[in-house]
């Protein structure tokens, strides 16, 4: 069976929606922006309390970074008892400490290394390249 009309109707849809819909996507403020499908693993970081204080390191608010990260390290047992221990882990241990001390160098690394691993675990690594967080911008 040909497939090549069906191929070549994915590539029309693509280029139309998926591509321009990335292609807006400029700055880390484009990205939290978007309206993304229901689908998209990030579409409701706004609401999930677990993403937010890397979402704001990353968009260079390290106060409130800061401030959800102390907020959430004091519920540590609701965290571990509701599965969410490594992530606990990673805010309080990794996070947290670069934030509330404001090491952008050490956060923009750390930020970086776990985009890149994102990018590889997506299978998009080939065609990915890091770029600086906002707050890389201004030092």
């Amino acid at each position: 069976m040909r497939t090549d009309h069906i191929q070549a109707h994915l590539k029309e849809r693509v280029e139309k929606v998926g591509l321009s819909t990335v292609r807006r996507v400029e700055t880390i403020d484009d990205f939290c922006n978007l309206d993304l499908p229901k689908t998209f693993m990030f579409q409701d970081w706004r609401e999930d309390f677990k993403l937010k204080p890397f979402i704001d390191a990353a968009r260079g608010d390290f106060d409130q970074s800061a401030d959800l990260c102390v907020r959430i390290i004091a519920h540590e047992k609701s965290w571990r008892a509701a599965g969410s221990g490594d992530l606990f882990d990673v805010l309080a241990k990794v996070l947290y400490p670069l934030v509330a001390d404001r090491d952008v160098k050490g956060l923009a690394a750390q930020l970086h290394t776990w985009e890149a691993c994102s990018a590889h675990d997506s299978g998009v690594d080939q065609y990915w390249q890091p770029t600086p967080f906002p707050f890389e911008e201004e030092q």
